[in-house]
Formats: structure tokens, sequence, C-alpha cells
């Protein structure tokens, strides 16, 4: 999760894809351990990945319009 993350960030080519391979994750694992994820991201990715794991579609796609 941590890389896909990262691969967002710096390559914006498939952008639609890691968000929806992010957002399978987190509806698949539910229980994934969010504090070690928060250490292991940049905190100004942070507000993204809780965006991707918590926002509707319509919500996450203005704010990727942004």
């Amino acid at each position: 999760m941590v890389h896909k993350l990262l691969k967002l960030e710096n390559d914006r080519r498939r952008v639609l894809q890691d968000i929806a391979d992010l957002r399978a994750l987190f509806q698949r694992h539910p229980s994934l351990d969010w504090p070690y994820i928060q250490r292991r991201v940049a905190p100004a990715s942070l507000p993204l990945l809780r965006a991707i794991r918590e926002a509707s579609d319509e919500e996450l796609l203005e704010r990727l319009k942004d």
C-alpha cells in the first residue's frame, strides 16, 4: 500500500488504476494496521490516503480535479 501511494504521487499516468487498487485493498482488508501505515507515509500524503479510504467516488473525483 505504501509503495502504491508513492507511485500514485510520483507517476500520474495510471492514477485511476492506482486509486482503484488502493480502494480495493482498504475494502478487502478493513483491519489494516492504520497506525503503521501512518508512520510509513509522509504526513503530507495522509489526507489523500484518508480520502481514498473514506470518500465517496464523487468526493474523491472532486479532490483529484483540484
